[in-house]
């Protein structure tokens, strides 16, 4: 009994070990890549344009196709290289009526890169909201933490650790004069006092929408930017523009408006998953399910499984059959593999190795007839 025991639990470890490391070893193979682009809207022309890895040179081209060279394509995005193009003696004095002043770009240049593996981390749901317009030089840590529950925006003051419901009231309002839906999904925020300006945070309400709130003299400041809250998300502000990138393992969606969060462009690009190439449905039908200790949208170890039917049981029914001949052979009766012949017929490749691994054992030949 201690050996059958035994068995079926080494059999079951090999399948899970299998199931994480023999889709990656394949992969390493056959893996298929789409370069996505890097897409971002000119302030010279109003066009999206963008660069991608095409074999081992980076091609530079707009949304109609048109293609540049380098320092063409960093001409005209001169709030990004303004300092390539001041140093090359390139950068223009005005842009449609409007001075640039250097340390006006630089002041109002800023991104945020805001990954799934950031929303799901361990963490004290507690944010920071800074004054955005203190009058002070430096930014400044409030007394108050807020957090977004299912009865609104709530401030507890660091100090007492008592809720300040003047302000957990005000900036409630505000949210829901918005069209906000009670609670937040998540928040996204840069907590820091090292930076030029703060421009408060992103929230993703119950619905799906983005918010953007901030504080400014005191005063809630929020703005439904209609953009969808399921993506990662690239937020790049400059001195005319807000840019909002939604990179998808499928395509990319650009969204620009002006600094007021009114839409003014739109970018959009699909292209294939891997699992939809002939490797990946090859991939799909040999391995009836992956398994990993992160799934990349979480901070946390875990093991995370991908179940690949019904296109697995093309391979499943291969291996299954690929036991039977092997029991034959071996004149072991099939009544007494019930457990095996399941085990394969659900695990497919990592079953039927498993299995074949203990049939050919001699520790255990004497046992398993």
């Amino acid at each position: 009994m201690i050996v059958r025991i035994s068995r079926y639990t080494l059999i079951l470890v090999a399948v899970v070990v299998m199931a994480i490391y023999l889709p990656d070893f394949y992969w390493l193979l056959f893996d298929v890549k789409t370069p996505s682009p890097y897409v971002s809207y000119s302030p010279v022309d109003s066009v999206f344009i963008m660069y991608r890895r095409e074999g081992n040179d980076l091609v530079f081209r707009d949304e109609a196709g048109n293609t540049y060279t380098r320092d063409e394509y960093e001409a005209k995005l001169p709030f990004f290289y303004y300092m390539q193009l001041i140093s090359d003696g390139r950068m223009p004095e005005s842009l449609h009526g409007i001075e640039l002043d250097v340390n006006e770009i630089k002041k109002n240049r800023n991104m945020h890169r805001l990954r799934s593996l950031m929303l799901d981390v361990p963490q004290i749901p507690l944010y920071p909201l800074l004054e955005s317009e203190s009058g002070r030089v430096n930014l400044e840590f409030p007394d108050e933490y807020f957090r977004i529950t299912d009865e609104g925006m709530e401030f507890i003051n660091s100090i007492s650790r008592k809720v300040d419901k003047e302000m957990s009231a005000l900036f409630t309002q505000a949210l829901e004069e918005k069209g906000f839906e009670f609670p937040a999904k998540m928040i996204f925020t840069n907590p820091t006092t090292r930076k030029a300006f703060d421009e408060g945070c992103f929230v993703v309400d119950s619905k799906d929408h983005l918010y953007h709130i901030k504080k400014t003299k005191g005063q809630p400041v929020v703005v439904n930017t209609h953009f969808p809250g399921k993506a990662t998300l690239r937020i790049t502000t400059d001195l005319f523009f807000r840019q909002v990138t939604l990179d998808k393992e499928d395509g990319i969606d650009v969204f620009v408006t002006d600094r007021d969060y009114n839409l003014i462009d739109e970018y959009h690009e699909s292209w294939k998953t891997r699992e939809e190439y002939p490797q990946g449905k090859v991939a799909r039908a040999i391995f009836p399910f992956s398994a990993s200790l992160n799934d990349g949208s979480s901070a946390y170890v875990g093991l995370y499984t991908d179940w690949h039917f019904p296109l697995a049981w093309i391979g499943n029914i291969i291996a299954l059959l690929i036991f039977v001949f092997f029991l034959k052979k071996e004149d072991r009766k099939l009544k007494k593999s019930i457990p095996e012949l399941l085990l394969v017929a659900v695990t497919g490749l990592y079953g039927l190795i498993a299995c074949m691994v203990y049939i050919y054992v001699p520790l255990w030949r004497s046992e398993r007839k």
